[in-house]
């Protein structure tokens, strides 16, 4: 092996000086290559001394030749070849290769190094991360400030005091740095609702949740300072701050979740919540204060049905059945749902059966039964009250043949029926409504000139009597409601109404008949136009204007009242003003009551939701002074050009709520006409003018010489 050896290094001997060959031969013959290797060096071959080692397999020793004499790519192939991360980390340390040197450093975990060398060649964001694999949170804290990262430098000072703590046992006042940073680096996280939560978590261990809402509470970050209240059970100061940060629903979750009552109706009577306070009430059974709040809501708001409804059944529980009517009636008006409607009307039912009026109530569970024949077992409702009702009725029979009253005997007539005649000849057939015969009449003896008008009830023609040779407003019946009881029945009314009135304000009818199965009404025909069409094209009207149409609409209604009329469908659609003679004609008494006629049944309002009165609204007896309230209504229309009641529940509003100020609208109106209209509208009947010719002795008051005749 010797010989070997010296063969193998007889070309390194060759490139030594003379005087140390022998020192090289004993070198070789002893194998002290690394003594040999150190000769090669001495004699400035570095390669061959590399080289020399490497042969030999000492690889570490050739590495240590490279970098030592700075032939740093060698020694990096070198340190390859045997795998020797760490030596090739310090080799490219040694290089200046600082980034792939902490890389692998970072790889041999030699994580503070690494960090250290990325620190020093500004490469932050990697040293910050190193830094805080070895938990050292205040370099990782430094780097991420240098980097810019707000976000991770925060997420490293919670970290910090977190682990300060642990390291601290606990021990609040031994990490008071760390305390402070997490306590900054909180407040930022809780402006977050993302990291809200991990922020609360932070405070309570700094011990610092309460003194954080105090200073949120004086910078009037309201509702940041509730959400620290509350996280550190200071219920009561949570609650108020919520109150200032006008967030209710949170509130109002505390004081339940505190089962505290009066504290939840103070909370809902700061935010005016006042369908969820009435409710509130209600479940304290304190109907009175419910009742109180649920009529607080306007009549715009989303609320108002439920409130509305909310209002019906507390009176119901206290059984005044009367006032649980109105308000479920009056949902009535609302768009509702078919489900609400099936609800309400079962509600309705039920109070009008309590009150014993049997009429109402079958019609209300009629209407349930309609939308949902299986509600609340329905039809075996429908059963008993229709039993009821025919006991009342039998029993009211009885009373009516004792009396003898022929006229009321007769409302068990039909209310339609063609009735034939034969004799010697044909004669043309009539037709009956209730125990009226109606003539007909041959079609030719109106003549069609054109439509006028065309409503619910049915079209006006203005036509010719061919007859007679005038000129004659035809109203004739829709064909949908030709076989309808009641439209029949307010068709005859207001035929028998009219005739019985013989006035100049009072429109004329001249005759009633049918034809071509058509049940018609001729009347007096008025070139003109309705009260309701000039205050869409004008406006509002001036104060000469105003007192002479209310001067005639008084004078003909005073003669309705003495004859025993009332009209009770008051409007300005309802009066037309002459063309020519200016002269004001009351319209369409299909509604009007003869005060003295016997009437029975229901008590369900009548008239035009816009314009009714009170007692209409509510079903009540009515007189004169009803139709004077309407009046009142179509007055404050003239003057103001709007109604008084025009959104919302409008029954209500006629019962409940005062009319607007007319001047409010129309700031010339003259004082006594608004005087005149807030006395006309007074919710008693006794608070009122008690007849028309009051009303004219108190137009003739108002000077008109200074006045628009407008």
């Amino acid at each position: 092996m010797g010989f070997l050896y010296f063969m193998v290094s007889k070309n390194y001997r060759d490139n030594i000086p003379a005087k140390i060959k022998a020192i090289w031969d004993k070198a070789i013959q002893q194998e002290n290559f690394q003594y040999a290797a150190s000769l090669l060096t001495q004699a400035g071959n570095i390669d061959d001394a590399i080289d020399f080692c490497t042969q030999r397999n000492m690889i570490p020793e050739a590495i240590d030749i490279a970098v030592q004499n700075q032939k740093y790519d060698k020694a990096l192939i070198l340190s390859e070849q045997i795998h020797d991360e760490s030596r090739l980390a310090d080799i490219l340390l040694l290089k200046g290769e600082k980034e792939k040197a902490a890389a692998l450093l970072a790889k041999l975990q030699h994580n503070e190094q690494a960090a250290k060398l990325y620190f020093s060649i500004k490469q932050y964001e990697k040293a910050a991360v190193l830094y805080a694999q070895i938990k050292q949170y205040m370099n990782a804290i430094m780097c991420y400030q240098k980097s810019g990262n707000t976000e991770k430098q925060i997420e490293m000072q919670l970290a910090a005091f977190e682990n300060d703590l642990e390291i601290a046992n606990g021990d609040i006042q031994a990490v008071s740095v760390s305390r402070m940073m997490a306590i900054y680096a909180a407040k930022t996280l809780l402006e977050d609702p993302n990291t809200a939560s991990r922020a609360i978590q932070i405070l309570k261990k700094a011990e610092a949740l309460e003194s954080t809402a105090d200073e949120l509470l004086s910078a009037q970050r309201y509702e940041l300072a509730a959400l620290c209240y509350e996280n550190a059970h200071n219920w009561q100061q949570a609650i108020e701050a919520y109150k200032l940060a006008q967030k209710p629903d949170q509130a109002i979750c505390l004081c339940k979740n505190l089962q505290d009552d009066e504290l939840e109706i103070q909370v809902l009577q700061y935010f005016k919540l006042y369908f969820k306070l009435g409710f509130k009430y209600a479940n304290l059974k304190r109907y009175n204060e419910a009742i109180a709040c649920l009529k607080k809501i306007d009549s715009n708001s989303p609320e108002y049905p439920s409130a509305l409804e909310l209002q019906g059944d507390i009176y119901c529980k206290l059984k005044q059945y009367q006032d649980a009517v109105l308000c479920y009636e009056s949902l009535f008006w609302l768009d509702l749902s078919k489900e609400r409607i099936c609800r309400i009307a079962y509600k309705a039912g039920y109070s009008y059966e309590a009150m014993e009026d049997y009429q109402n109530s079958l019609k209300n569970y009629q209407k349930v039964y309609d939308i949902d024949p299986n509600f609340h077992e329905i039809s075996q409702t429908l059963d008993q009250v229709a039993s009821r009702l025919r006991v009342k009725t039998n029993s009211t029979r009885d009373k009516l043949s004792q009396s003898n009253t022929k006229e009321n005997a007769k409302t068990a007539g039909r209310v339609l029926r063609t009735a034939s005649r034969t004799g010697e000849r044909k004669r043309t057939p009539s037709i009956y409504i209730g125990e009226t015969e109606v003539p007909a009449v041959a079609l030719e003896r109106y003549k069609i000139i054109e439509e006028v008008a065309h409503g619910g009830m049915g079209i006006v023609y203005k036509a010719t009597d061919t007859l007679l040779m005038r000129t004659v407003a035809l109203k004739v019946l829709s064909q949908k409601l030709k076989d309808n009881q009641v439209a029949l029945e307010y068709f005859m009314r207001e035929a028998r109404a009219s005739a019985a009135l013989t006035h100049v304000n009072i429109v004329t009818v001249y005759d009633i008949g049918y034809f071509d199965d058509n049940v018609y009404m001729a009347m007096e025909f008025i070139e003109g136009q309705t009260l309701k069409s000039l205050i869409q094209k004008t406006g509002t009207f001036g104060t000469k204007l105003l007192v002479q149409i209310m001067t005639h609409a008084c004078r003909g209604l005073q003669y309705a009242h003495e004859n025993g009329i009332i009209h009770r469908d008051v409007k300005s659609s309802n009066m037309m003003l002459a063309k020519r003679s200016k002269t004001l004609k009351i319209l369409d008494l299909g509604l009007a009551k003869v005060l003295d006629e016997q009437e029975h049944g229901s008590t369900q309002a009548i008239g035009t939701p816009y314009y009714m009165s009170p007692e209409q609204v509510l079903g009540n007896e009515i007189d004169a002074r009803s139709d004077i309230y309407s009046l009142g209504v179509t007055l404050f229309e003239m003057a103001t050009g709007v109604l008084p009641f025009v959104k919302g529940d409008l029954p209500y509003k006629h019962v409940h709520e005062p009319p607007p100020l007319p001047s409010s609208f129309n700031p010339n109106i003259h004082p006594k006409i608004e005087d005149m209209i807030l006395k006309m509208m007074q919710k008693s009947p006794d608070d009122r003018y008690s007849s028309c010719n009051e009303i004219i002795a108190d137009l003739k008051t108002i000077d008109l010489r200074n006045e628009s005749g407008d």
